[in-house]
């Protein structure tokens, strides 16, 4: 059951929810709001199926009530349909005893999101929801028979480069992360994926002895182009322990490396082939210990940092992954190679001829 829906003023949503560091906000609704009503506006019941979500259009906050009738919680759908493409934080306050959960859906009721990662009585944040057109948002307890009166606040935001949308969790909606420059991203919950496509420069063609590159012959081929490779680095986050994998274009697994809970992870030489024309670069929280319920970390409200850039191999360099002994990297009797042991977890192995 949702109770009436009431803008917020712009002076309390720089106080509720503080903007990213280096951006300001001007006082007022955002460029393209629809005005939301006087306070008070009457509630749209029921709302507990798609078909008869409550409209949001523009920013504000709805005071709402997961009531309970027999043991069985209630359901709240609403759906965000801004007039402009729009990046949505989506805010669900803590019910005592209930284990919040929100649920992004499409059109066609599919799953696209779920955040349930803070555990009973805590909110729940999804801070960079991506809308364009109109998506919908379940509000649930993840704990049988439990409810009570929550808030679901909505700030909605123009898009900004650099920054991953969510959801994004599928090569489909990979976003662009261009060599050398950082994109920023949130570990919105424990099971968190966030896609990056990174375009590669084309190899230069090597000529053959013999072919003619201006009109003549060709005596000598030159040396060819040396091996690429890419240097991957995540900035920490608070009770995160960091993942990161490099898949090629078929979502083949090149490389997966994890660091330590928080701390930034560093991946160095990570080999690529003259053919990748892109490789996926998957963001994800490892688990914190051992065992199938192993805890994942999360921390919604800190963005981090991940740059991507392509690093020339030395010809005596190893190339990441060799951290298995079907991957190891050839080692020649008296011949001296270089390599990185980047994270500090790493492992390189060699082969010797024999």
């Amino acid at each position: 059951m949702s109770l009436p829906w009431r803008p917020l003023a712009a002076s309390a949503l720089l106080t509720l929810l503080p903007a990213c560091p280096g951006t300001s906000r001007p006082p007022g609704p955002p460029p393209g709001a629809v005005d939301a009503g006087a306070p008070g506006k009457p509630e749209q019941e029921p709302n507990d199926a798609q078909g008869q979500a409550l409209r949001l259009d523009a920013e504000g906050t709805v005071e709402a009530q997961l009531t309970v009738e027999h043991g069985k919680a209630d359901v709240d759908w609403y759906v965000l349909a801004p007039p402009q493409p729009r990046v949505a934080r989506v805010e669900v306050s803590g019910i005592p005893g209930a284990d919040v959960a929100v649920e992004v859906l499409d059109a066609a009721g599919a799953r696209r999101a779920l955040v349930n990662g803070r555990g009973e009585g805590q909110p729940e944040l999804l801070p960079n929801l991506y809308v364009d057109g109109k998506s919908w948002v379940k509000v649930t307890s993840a704990k049988k028979g439990a409810g009570g009166a929550y808030s679901l606040a909505v700030r909605f935001e123009a898009p900004l480069d650099g920054f991953e949308r969510e959801p994004d969790d599928r090569a489909v909606d990979a976003v662009p992360a261009p060599l050398g420059t950082a994109v920023r991203g949130y570990v919105t919950h424990g099971t968190d994926e966030d896609w990056y496509r990174v375009e590669l420069p084309e190899v230069p063609a090597v000529p053959a002895p013999g072919d003619a590159t201006d009109g003549g012959p060709v005596e000598d081929a030159g040396t060819p182009a040396a091996p690429r490779a890419l240097k991957l680095e995540l900035t920490a986050l608070e009770g995160v322990r960091p993942e990161l994998s490099v898949l090629t274009e078929a979502e083949a697994v090149l490389l997966q490396s994890r660091g330590r809970e928080g701390a930034p992870l560093v991946v160095r030489n990570v080999g690529l082939r003259p053919q990748d024309r892109f490789v996926y670069v998957v963001v994800r929280s490892a688990p914190l210990d051992a065992g199938k319920d192993a805890r994942r970390g999360s921390r919604p409200e800190e963005a981090y940092a991940l740059t991507v850039q392509l690093e020339e191999a030395a010809g005596d360099g190893e190339l990441e992954p060799n951290d298995a002994p079907d991957k190891a990297t050839p080692l020649q009797p008296e011949a001296e190679r270089h390599g990185f042991l980047s994270p500090a977890t790493d492992v390189d192995c060699y082969a010797l001829p024999g």
